[in-house]
């Protein structure tokens, strides 16, 4: 039996970027249309597999990720974040639920930073405490800085392999941008059941940090089908370029 791991020092943990971006239209998540009829009854999906359709949120953003770049010692260690490779993931939440895989606990410091795009200075820096390999995830305090609709937002995880040098190790990092949450898909979140429900809903709509933070929560839903939520992750993953879990252990 799979369950998720989170294993972060604390409450407190991510933030959120500021830039100005075109305003979101219809064109900008073209599969609106289909929300209303996306979810027929409460129990949406088991029948059906998640599937992430991207934004046209224009152009595209490098994700790095895959193995422990600069630190000698964790040359065996893989690492990557939960967010689509090659494009920026949008999210419509003020304070997202971010996610990452780390296949083993490092012996170093790993700190988790959040910078608006333009400015150097960092809005938000914490140090996490990594205590078990597989998914960990990440969520802003309620006294932190929320998201604003039409910026963009760098996130990082990076193991600190020297603390005299901390920049040695590059970071591994991914983009966000904040959306305003469309009728159509508040609507129908407004009659979902569950966090599977949530989940189709999210990833139909673009929507990737929400879409994923709605699958992850299902490992505490007692009623979820723990198989089914690997399956989802998994397909989620693969849409977005990333690396296959290895195992139901990558939930712990």
């Amino acid at each position: 039996m799979t369950q998720l791991v989170a294993p972060i020092a604390g409450a407190s943990s991510l933030l959120f970027l500021q830039f100005s971006a075109p305003q979101i239209s219809h064109q900008d998540f073209p599969n609106l249309p289909v929300l209303t009829n996306l979810l027929s009854s409460p129990a949406l999906a088991s029948s059906r597999r998640i599937t992430y359709i991207p934004p046209n949120n224009g152009s595209p953003r490098r994700t790095t990720s895959n193995a422990s770049r600069g630190c000698d010692n964790l040359s065996h260690l893989s690492l990557y974040l939960l967010a689509p490779r090659d494009r920026v993931g949008t999210t419509a939440s003020d304070r997202p639920t971010l996610a990452w895989y780390i296949s083993r606990v490092p012996d170093v410091p790993v700190e988790f930073a959040l910078v608006e795009e333009g400015v150097p200075t960092p809005l938000w820096k914490q140090k996490i405490e990594v205590q078990k390999a597989g998914i960990a995830t990440i969520s802003l305090p309620e006294n932190s800085p929320h998201l604003v609709e039409g910026r963009e937002y760098k996130w990082s995880i990076r193991l600190i392999c020297n603390p005299v040098s901390p920049s040695a190790a590059p970071p591994y990092i991914s983009w966000m941008r904040k959306v305003p949450l469309p009728e159509a898909l508040r609507s129908r979140l407004s009659t979902a059941t569950s966090n599977r429900d949530r989940a189709f809903l999210y990833a139909q709509a673009g929507m990737w940090y929400d879409a994923v933070a709605a699958t992850v929560n299902q490992f505490s839903d007692r009623s979820a089908s723990q198989s089914e939520v690997m399956a989802d992750l998994r397909s989620l993953l693969s849409q977005a370029g990333l690396p296959p879990l290895a195992n139901s252990n990558d939930m712990k």
